[in-house]
């Protein structure tokens, strides 16, 4: 069974600026990006840790082994590029694109789950924070795991691999040693392991602008379940990324 995480709010800049909930409705992360002219989003995550929460255990964290490449910078492009491509919405055959997944079998979007209001309650944990730069590798840092404290290019954290419809795939090595492949599809990302397999670990599903009850949401499979902190953190870097090729 899959993991859904689902996207608060449909605004201009929807991955740099919302709130992750699950299918019980219990926020789960937020992404949070002030503007500005040098801007940093931070990604934190909800612990339920009064008696009157139900049951709702965080995901674990697993940050990242660096995988190191010799390629150009990867930096990402300036603000306005990535609200202009943000506040685009598609009509017509492109959104109808946007709707078909990859896979021959399509399941139906999953009903909106309500959200519950946890008041003062949750408290939330530092996962990550992403410095955006314009004319350098962007930067990461990490809240645990073996980059805990440091500053991670995005060039040394991910190597470039074959080609997607918005440019090179991304590879990183797991926390479990394990190759991961993010690819920049059309008009959505998608996660898998980086081997013969290709087995599928996480796919973001986009708003359907054409119904009102839609929502987007990132959906993590049985494979990626382990390693959700890692998912998102790196989600956002290459969801703004692909966003900002359209």
């Amino acid at each position: 069974m899959s993991i859904k995480l689902y996207l608060a709010y449909f605004n201009v800049e929807p991955i740099m600026e919302n709130t992750y909930y699950d299918d019980q409705g219990n926020t789960v992360y937020k992404v949070h990006t002030p503007f500005g002219f040098n801007r940093t989003t931070t990604i934190t995550k909800a612990i339920y840790g009064d008696p009157n929460d139900p049951p709702h255990p965080p995901p674990l964290p697993t940050p990242f082994v660096e995988a190191p490449d010799n390629e150009e910078d990867d930096g990402i492009v300036d603000d306005s590029a990535i609200s202009e491509s943000s506040k685009r919405s598609r009509t017509g055959a492109d959104a109808e694109d946007e709707l078909q997944p990859s896979s021959p079998s399509p399941l139906p979007t999953p009903p909106i789950p309500p959200r519950r209001n946890t008041g003062d309650r949750t408290n939330f944990i530092y996962v990550a924070q992403i410095e955006w730069r314009r004319f350098k590798s962007t930067k990461v840092r990490f809240a645990m795991g073996r980059h805990s404290g440091k500053e991670v290019l995005v060039k040394d954290l991910f190597r470039k691999q074959g080609w997607g419809n918005r440019g090179h795939s991304r590879v990183f090595t797991g926390e479990d040693g394990k190759e991961y492949k993010w690819v920049l599809a059309r008009f959505r990302s998608e996660l898998t392991l980086n081997d013969s397999s290709q087995s599928p670990i996480a796919t973001y599903h986009p708003k359907n602008v054409f119904k009102k009850q839609s929502v987007a949401y990132l959906e993590i499979f049985s494979a990626g379940q382990r390693m959700i902190d890692e998912i998102l953190v790196t989600f956002t870097y290459i969801e703004v990324l692909r966003k900002a090729r359209e």
